[in-house]
């Protein structure tokens, strides 16, 4: 495979890879939105942590991305 189409490739598997994040993001939010009176101290306090590694796994994915596409202009 050449190297372009390597690069493309590891772009959209990049893409995808946020996409899931994003979905998980917003599911979470959303369930604690929807049982917010229910939902006790400990379990919110697990749930902000989760939410805060997401967004920075979202983070260092999207930097990666966008330092492909990067790459893939110079090629």
């Amino acid at each position: 495979m050449a190297k372009i189409d390597e690069v493309k490739e590891q772009i959209g598997l990049n893409k995808f890879i946020m996409g899931l994040i994003s979905i998980m993001i917003f599911s979470i939010t959303g369930f604690v939105v929807s049982h917010y009176v229910t939902i006790n101290s400990s379990f919110m306090i697990i749930v902000s942590i989760s939410l805060v590694i997401l967004i920075y796994i979202f983070m260092l994915v999207f930097s990666k991305t966008i330092e492909k596409i990067k790459e893939l202009k110079e090629l």
